[in-house]
C-alpha cells in the first residue's frame, strides 16, 4: 500500500480500470473518503443517507468504472458523487415544498422537483416564460421531463456544457426573477 501511495490520483485511476486491483481502489478511497462524504452529506442533508450515498459511490467505482481517461480525478469524482446524490433524490418521492426557491442549489432541497405532477406557483411561470428560449428548453426538460444533460444535448443537438450553461443560467434567472417579484 505504501508504494500505492506515491501515485498519482490519475495514474492509480487508470492502473484500477486496467487491473480491477482492488488495493488501488482502496488508495483512492482512503484519499477521497471525507470529499465524497461532504458532497453526499451536503446534497443528502442527512447522515445516515450521506454515508449510504458514499458507499455506493464506491461501490458503483468498483463496479462500472469507465475506461476514458480521467484528466482531473478529484473533481471527476466530486461530479460523480454530486450526479449520484440528484439521482437518489430524484427518485424519491414525497418533497412537500415546490417553489422558485427549489431551483438553487442549497444545503436544505437538492433537486427541486421529485414528483410527476407539478403545480407551479403563478409567479414562478411567469417567470420561466421570461427565459431565454434555449435556458426556459433546458430548464424545463431537465427538472419537468426529468432528462440527463446527454439527453437534452442529443435532442437539441448541442454540447453537454451549453446545457449545462443553461440550466445554471437559467435558474440564476428565475431567482432574480422571483426576488424581483417580493
Amino acid at each position: 500500500m505504501e508504494l500505492l501511495d506515491r501515485f498519482s490520483d490519475e495514474a492509480l485511476w487508470q492502473g484500477f480500470v486496467t487491473e480491477k486491483d482492488r488495493k488501488v481502489l482502496a488508495v483512492l478511497y482512503d484519499r477521497y473518503l471525507a470529499l465524497v462524504y461532504g458532497v453526499c452529506l451536503k446534497y443528502m442533508g442527512d447522515k445516515e443517507e450521506a454515508k449510504d450515498a458514499t458507499m455506493e459511490v464506491f461501490e458503483k467505482l468498483y463496479e462500472t468504472s469507465p475506461s476514458q481517461k480521467i484528466e482531473k480525478f478529484r473533481s471527476w469524482l466530486f461530479v460523480v458523487a454530486k450526479n449520484h446524490c440528484l439521482m437518489k433524490l430524484r427518485s424519491k418521492k414525497g418533497i412537500q415544498e415546490k417553489s422558485a426557491h427549489l431551483f438553487m442549489e442549497s444545503t436544505e432541497v437538492v433537486h427541486p422537483l421529485d414528483e410527476e405532477e407539478t403545480d407551479l406557483t403563478p409567479q414562478l411561470q411567469q417567470c420561466l416564460e421570461q427565459l431565454k428560449t434555449e435556458q426556459k428548453g433546458c430548464v424545463e426538460m431537465f427538472y419537468f421531463n426529468k432528462k440527463t444533460y446527454e439527453e437534452i444535448a442529443l435532442k437539441k443537438s448541442i454540447d453537454v456544457k451549453q446545457v449545462k450553461s443553461h440550466i445554471q443560467n437559467g435558474k440564476r434567472n428565475l431567482k432574480l426573477c422571483i426576488e424581483s417579484k417580493r
